[in-house]
C-alpha cells in the first residue's frame, strides 16, 4: 500500500518574528467558506482543501437558464494535479447514489467547455436495481466550446429492468484515462431525463443549490491533510489545534499536518527566523490512536536552507492533555526554526485512520523571559515577573467571574508542586516563592470553571 506522507507544499512567508512559536496557544483562527453543490457529497472540493489547491468545483454565475451553473477545472500544484469532479455515488466502486425508479430514454443538458491537448471531460451515468448496475452510460467532451452547447446521452437501462436508483457526475478530465490536465474546464446547465414521468427528486440539475461549508486554518500555521481542525477541548484558553489521520482510498492513507514553514515531497524547509544554538520545544498533547500508532513533533534547524540540527519526539496515547519536551542543538549558529507536527508517525496504515493528535500551548524554553503577558485569556492582562526567577515572583490577573480561581503549579513532567485556590473578585497579584523550587521550567496555571490559562516559569 503506497502512503502518502509529507505530500503537500505549504507556503508560509517569512517575516521578522521574536525567537518564539507563532500563535503557540493556537488561539487565533482564519475562516474561509466554499460552496459545495446539494445532492452531490463526492466532489472535488475536499480534496483540493487537503492539498492545498484551488477549489476547483464551484458555482458559476453564468447560466443557461436560471441563475447558476456548475464549472469544473482541472487544477496543479508543483507536486499533484486534482481533476475538478462531482458525483452523488462512487464512480469507482459503483456505490451510493440517488433514489430514481424512473425509465427515461436519454440525458439532456448544456455545456461550455476548453479541454487542453489530448484532455477530455466526461460526463457518467449508471443505473442500479437492487445494488447492481444495470446500465453504464457516459459523454466524452473535447475541444473548446465557448457558448452553451446542447447535449444527449441516449441511455442503455435494459426495457424490463427495474432500475431504484441512479450514480450521476462529471469531472474535467477523464481520470480513467489519465490524471487530467492542467487548464482543461467544463461547465454544466439544465440537465435533465428525457422520455420519463419525472426527474430525480435529488438531481439539482440546474445547479441552483448550493451549500457553504466554513474552514478554519490556525494563524502562522500552514496545514495539510483536510482533516485539521480548531477545537475546544484545550489545555488552555479558548481553542486548540486537532489533527486527524484519514484516508484518500483504501490504497493511501496520511496523516494531517502542521507546519511553521514549507513541506515537499519528503523535503523539509522554511520556518521563522531563529539563531540560539540550543533550546527545547514544549507543549500539551493528547493523542488518541486508531490501531498501534502515535504523534509526532519534529523540530529542524537550518542555516542558508542547509539543516544543522534536527530532533522529533513521538507523542503515544494519552487520554488526558500531557507535557512533552524536545530538547534541541545545532553544531553552528541556525537562521531558522522549522516545526512539523503529525497525526501519525511515519507507518501509516489504514488501520491508523481516524487517529486524532490535539496540540495546545507551545513555547521555547528560551522565550519564556522578562514579563510574560496574555491579553486574550478570560483572566484579563496576565503578568508573571521576573521571569526567570530564583527568590521569589507575582502573579497577576483579574477575577470577574465570582468564581474561585485554582493556581496550579507544576513541574516540567506534569507533577503538581503546589495549587492554591483564590477566591477573592478583582485585580489579584499572588505571590510564587520560587526560593523552594529546583532550576528548571515550571508550569503556572489558572483554572476557572473548566477554562484555563497557564504560562511556563524558568527558575534559575
Amino acid at each position: 500500500m503506497r502512503q502518502l506522507l509529507f505530500i503537500c507544499c505549504f507556503f508560509t512567508a517569512i517575516s521578522t518574528y521574536a525567537q518564539s512559536v507563532p500563535n503557540p496557544g493556537f488561539e487565533f483562527w482564519n475562516t474561509s467558506s466554499v460552496d459545495n453543490p446539494t445532492d452531490y457529497p463526492l466532489n472535488s472540493n475536499q480534496m483540493a482543501n487537503i492539498l492545498g489547491l484551488p477549489f476547483n468545483c464551484n458555482k458559476i454565475a453564468d447560466p443557461q437558464q436560471g441563475a447558476l451553473a456548475m464549472q469544473l477545472n482541472t487544477v496543479s500544484n508543483a507536486n499533484d494535479t486534482l481533476i475538478g469532479y462531482f458525483f452523488n455515488g462512487d464512480p469507482n466502486t459503483l456505490t451510493g447514489g440517488i433514489p430514481y425508479s424512473g425509465h427515461p430514454i436519454t440525458l439532456t443538458g448544456y455545456y461550455k467547455n476548453n479541454q487542453m491537448p489530448g484532455d477530455t471531460g466526461i460526463l457518467l451515468i449508471v443505473f442500479k436495481e437492487g445494488g447492481t448496475a444495470i446500465s453504464f452510460d457516459f459523454a466524452i467532451f473535447t475541444g473548446t466550446h465557448t457558448a452553451y452547447t446542447p447535449f444527449t446521452v441516449v441511455l442503455t437501462i435494459p426495457p424490463f429492468a427495474n432500475p431504484d436508483s441512479i450514480i450521476f457526475g462529471a469531472a474535467s478530465s477523464n481520470g480513467f484515462n489519465t490524471n487530467g490536465m492542467p487548464g482543461s474546464m467544463l461547465q454544466f446547465d439544465n440537465i435533465t431525463f428525457m422520455g420519463a414521468n419525472s426527474q430525480p427528486a435529488n438531481m439539482n440539475g440546474s445547479f441552483e443549490n448550493w451549500i457553504t461549508t466554513n474552514t478554519s486554518t490556525p494563524q502562522d500555521w500552514a496545514t495539510a491533510g483536510g482533516f485539521t481542525f480548531q477545537t475546544t477541548d484545550v489545555h488552555s484558553g479558548t481553542y486548540a489545534l486537532s489533527l486527524s489521520t484519514f484516508a484518500y482510498d483504501l490504497q493511501n492513507f496520511s496523516p494531517s499536518y502542521a507546519s511553521n514553514g514549507t513541506m515537499i515531497g519528503n523535503n523539509l524547509g522554511g520556518g521563522r527566523p531563529y539563531t540560539l544554538l540550543n533550546d527545547t520545544l514544549c507543549g500539551w498533547y493528547k493523542f488518541t490512536a486508531m490501531g498501534i500508532d502515535s504523534g509526532i513533533a519534529f523540530v529542524q534547524t537550518s542555516l542558508a536552507t542547509s539543516p544543522v540540527g534536527m530532533a522529533f519526539q513521538i507523542l503515544p496515547p494519552n487520554s488526558a492533555y500531557t507535557y512533552f519536551s524536545i530538547p534541541f542543538s545545532s553544531f553552528t549558529q541556525p537562521d531558522t526554526l522549522l516545526v512539523v507536527i503529525a497525526s501519525s508517525s511515519n507507518n501509516t496504515t489504514l488501520s491508523n485512520v481516524g487517529s486524532v493528535l490535539k496540540i495546545d500551548d507551545l513555547y521555547l524554553k528560551s522565550s519564556q523571559v522578562g514579563i510574560t503577558e496574555l491579553s486574550w485569556n478570560i483572566f484579563g492582562m496576565v503578568k508573571l515577573y521576573p521571569n526567570p526567577s530564583n527568590v521569589e515572583c507575582w502573579i497577576e490577573f483579574d477575577n470577574t467571574k465570582n468564581a474561585p480561581v485554582v493556581m496550579t503549579i507544576t513541574d516540567g513532567l506534569g507533577k503538581v508542586i503546589s495549587e492554591i485556590s483564590v477566591e477573592e473578585t478583582g485585580h489579584q497579584r499572588q505571590h510564587i516563592d520560587t526560593s523552594v523550587l529546583n532550576k528548571g521550567c515550571y508550569l503556572v496555571t489558572l483554572t476557572q470553571n473548566g477554562k484555563r490559562t497557564c504560562r511556563p516559569l524558568l527558575v534559575d
